[in-house]
């Protein structure tokens, strides 16, 4: 079966189903022999199955709301070449302080702090680092939650992309504009992040550690979105990745003090 893809495709159907019942879906590499641009092909034929449905937590998968990374620190596991992306939809957004359970909510799931990134104008080709400084209007504090969710341990990063890169449910706090930052002279990349599982500090790193720097992350992005004809547009919302990977402590209060940009936080319970 690994040299016909003609069946690949047959699974996203099913795959939708597994996702809204939050139950786990087999690997496709190990049945088919698929490059890069077919898990993203699968991709976007899932989101667009996912979107004709109505039993997500919060009511359908019906509107775009940005784009999620993943594997943008120094180490990339399960031989990802380079990071990865998947898509959010407004479904996918809970509320700050919301309460998720394990055994409901996800299969698999793990907890990313996280910066999310709120673009100000439209992006329709790669840019660099420094054009993006123009693009983006606000940056904000943001939890996000991959739910890798197969039923065996023999998959890789094309996988995870085809499943939508892991993508579930993510918060973002309140918005701090851009602008008003570097007017204060702040590097957005040299904030002081300190993570907190029930009041034990869990995480402290600088919220501009994945992909080297959250402007590297939106050139990355616009690279990767304008090579399938797609682009960044006015309040896209684009999460950058774990910082200093998911942090898999156990259930309970999880709160992010991001300095300057205010704090954020849910509870996790069983």
């Amino acid at each position: 079966m690994k040299d016909d893809n003609s069946e690949l495709f047959d699974y996203v159907d099913d795959y939708a189903e597994s996702f809204y019942d939050i139950e786990p879906y087999p690997a496709l590499t190990p049945m088919f022999d698929i490059s890069i641009d077919d898990a993203y092909d699968f991709q976007e034929l899932l989101v667009r199955e996912l979107k004709k449905g109505d039993r997500t937590r919060n009511g359908g998968v019906k509107r775009l709301t940005g784009y999620k990374l993943g594997f943008t620190g120094d180490v990339r596991p399960f031989g990802a070449p380079k990071p990865l992306y998947g898509r959010l939809y407004s479904s996918f957004e809970i509320p700050e302080g919301s309460t998720l359970s394990l055994s409901e909510d996800f299969i698999r799931g793990s907890v990313g702090f996280e910066v999310a990134i709120i673009m100000g104008k439209n992006v329709r080709t790669a840019i660099t680092p420094e054009e993006a400084k123009d693009a983006v209007k606000a940056i904000a504090p943001a939890f996000e939650f991959a739910d890798f969710g197969f039923t065996s341990e023999d998959f890789n990063f094309k996988d995870i992309i085809a499943t939508n890169s892991a993508a579930r449910y993510y918060i973002v706090g309140e918005e701090t504009p851009l602008e008003e930052l570097f007017e204060k002279g702040i590097d957005p990349n040299e904030i002081q992040l300190t993570g907190k599982l029930d009041g034990e500090t869990i995480l402290q790193a600088k919220v501009g550690l994945p992909v080297d720097g959250i402007f590297k992350a939106v050139s990355f992005l616009s690279g990767e979105l304008a090579a399938r004809g797609e682009f960044l547009k006015p309040g896209d919302i684009i999460l950058t990745g774990a910082i200093k990977g998911d942090q898999n402590a156990g259930t309970g209060t999880y709160v992010g003090d991001y300095g300057v940009l205010g704090t954020i936080q849910f509870t996790l319970v069983e």
